[in-house]
């Protein structure tokens, strides 16, 4: 929530989510207060710029421009902001407690809406020498030369073409390169890497594309180790490893689940680094943990134990504008709540260090209130202390990473979440 203006009155509902907000007291006669400008960038899957999203901090209210920028002048940090905007239902994510200057923003939105705003295209051709013997994959992935382009195939023995399909943000046609990487397999896993090779090409939206692939190259390859270990109560569902080929691209090489979580695996020592992606599950929860690095020795992996959900419980179905939503949070560390309803109807999210928010009136901004709906609700939280970070993340985030092809991660990172429950609201 925005925080209370000292010299000016607050509506209740003017902005929306997150009740029993603190307030900034009034600074004492003499007292400087500090501000910023805010210049800051509203972004989507695989940081495509969002346009036309209403920003708000307290009284102050702006719009995305095309590159999904805004900015507010004179605000005091630590500061609150408010996205919202009328799209597939609606959507409305409040991020509080904020100090960065030029905050990068990833908001929550519907899985309908990730790659809708895409350019697209098919590419395909001929991979070659043929016939790939029994054993021998062939991955292709597409790379942005000048920004994100995602699309990869697998070639398996037997198969003698890759077709697929490549999205990249609306513009001029896109500079990429293709990468073919040939993967020796026993028993499903890569045991070695006999080939590769890389060759440009220019993508146009909706204009087919063909081009034909080969593996010249024969690269040296390495050992990478990790010890993945899942939180608590919880066992590990499998493991990603990537390697980083450029800026916009990571090709994924391996998916499995290593016995003990014991992780040994040959890797070519092509493009600039790798990528370790770990999921752990139990009845009720789920984590996440990704780390990247130049060198092949990870270490321990550990995937966080994930918040608690508290209050309200599953199926209540008079919640109102006073019922309390909670759940258990590393101390400081960062949650967002998330409501999604379960037809239509507007989406909230609130990205907070607090462990119990509540939902305000959300026609505040624009949209009706959701009374008589179903909606589900979870907390998920960010393996991190600052609410500045997991804006930049948010889950968004980890459904592009874990995608084959696209840019990765390019950090460490963690997010763990809980079984959702189901709310309904009062009329």
């Amino acid at each position: 929530m925005a925080r209370r203006p000292c010299s000016a009155s607050w509506a209740r509902g003017a902005v929306v989510l997150l009740a029993a907000f603190a307030l900034v007291g009034c600074p004492a006669p003499g007292t400087s207060v500090v501000t910023i400008d805010v210049e800051g960038a509203v972004v989507g899957l695989y940081d495509l710029p969002l346009a036309g999203v209403v920003v708000r901090i307290g009284d102050a209210v702006t719009v995305t421009d095309a590159q999904g920028r805004f900015s507010l002048a004179e605000v005091t940090p630590p500061y609150d902001l408010v996205l919202s905007k009328d799209e597939d239902g609606g959507w409305v994510h409040v991020f509080e407690g904020l100090t960065d200057a030029a905050p990068r923003l990833v908001p929550d939105r519907s899985d309908a809406t990730l790659l809708a705003p895409f350019a697209s295209t098919t590419l395909r051709g001929v991979v070659s020498p043929l016939p790939l013997p029994a054993g021998l994959r062939i991955i292709v992935c597409v790379e942005g030369l000048d920004a994100v382009v995602f699309g990869c195939d697998r070639v398996e023995a037997g198969e003698t073409e890759y077709e697929l399909t490549a999205y990249w943000a609306p513009g001029p046609p896109a500079e990429v390169r293709v990468h073919a990487l040939a993967v020796d397999l026993d028993a499903g896993l890569p045991v070695a890497y006999p080939g590769y090779g890389a060759f440009a090409a220019t993508l146009e939206a909706g204009v087919p594309a063909t081009l034909d692939v080969s593996y010249p190259i024969n690269p040296t390859q390495s050992m990478l180790t990790a010890s993945i270990l899942p939180a608590g109560g919880s066992t590990l569902e499998g493991v990603a490893v990537s390697i980083r080929l450029g800026e916009h691209l990571t090709m994924q090489v391996y998916e499995g689940d290593p016995p003990g979580g014991a992780l040994s695996l040959p890797v070519p020592d092509v493009g600039s680094g790798y990528e370790v992606f770990a999921v752990s599950r139990s009845q009720t929860e789920a984590g996440f943990a990704w780390r990247a690095g130049t060198t092949t020795a990870f270490g321990e992996i550990r995937v966080a134990a994930s918040p608690q959900l508290l209050a309200p419980p599953e199926g209540t179905m008079d919640a109102d504008l006073d019922t309390a939503f909670s759940a258990s949070v590393n101390p400081d560390g960062v949650m967002t709540f998330q409501w999604v309803p379960d037809a239509t109807g507007a989406r909230f999210a609130v990205t907070t260090r607090r462990p119990s928010v509540t939902l305000l009136d959300p026609t505040g901004v624009g949209f009706p209130w959701p009374g008589g709906s179903t909606y589900t609700w979870l907390a998920y939280a960010h393996g991190t202390t600052s609410v500045d970070d997991a804006a930049a993340m948010g889950l968004t985030r980890v459904y592009g990473a874990v995608r084959p092809g696209g840019p990765g991660w390019g950090a460490d990172g963690d997010v763990t979440l809980h079984a959702p429950r189901t709310v309904g609201w009062a009329p």
